[in-house]
C-alpha cells in the first residue's frame, strides 16, 4: 500500500501507512525500513535516524543501517543547529 501511495507522489501518505504497520507489528523490519525510506525522502531526519538506529540494532551485521543512522542523525543535528539564531 505504501508503494502505491509512493507511485501517486504521496510520500506522506506512504509514511503514514508505514507508521501504522509499525504500530501493528513493532518487531518486523519491513515497517521500520519503510519509515526510514519515506522519512528520509521527506527530510524528517530524526524519524529516519530512529528507524535506522533500530534496524542497526536488530541487524548489526548489515552496515548500511548504521551508516544510514549516522547520516540521518547528522542531518537532524544540522537542522537543529540551523534553527538557532544569535541574539
Amino acid at each position: 500500500a505504501a508503494d502505491l501511495e509512493s507511485t501517486r507522489d504521496n510520500a506522506l501518505g506512504a509514511l503514514s501507512l508505514c507508521r501504522r504497520a509499525r504500530t501493528a507489528a513493532p518487531t518486523l523490519r519491513a515497517p521500520a525500513e519503510c519509515i526510514g525510506q519515506f522519512a528520509e525522502r521527506l527530510q524528517l531526519n530524526a524519524e529516519a535516524a530512529e528507524a535506522a538506529e533500530w534496524l542497526s540494532r536488530v541487524a548489526p551485521t548489515e552496515s548500511a543501517w548504521a551508516a544510514g543512522a549516522e547520516r540521518t542523525r547528522q542531518a537532524a543535528a544540522r537542522e537543529r543547529l540551523g534553527t538557532i539564531r544569535p541574539h
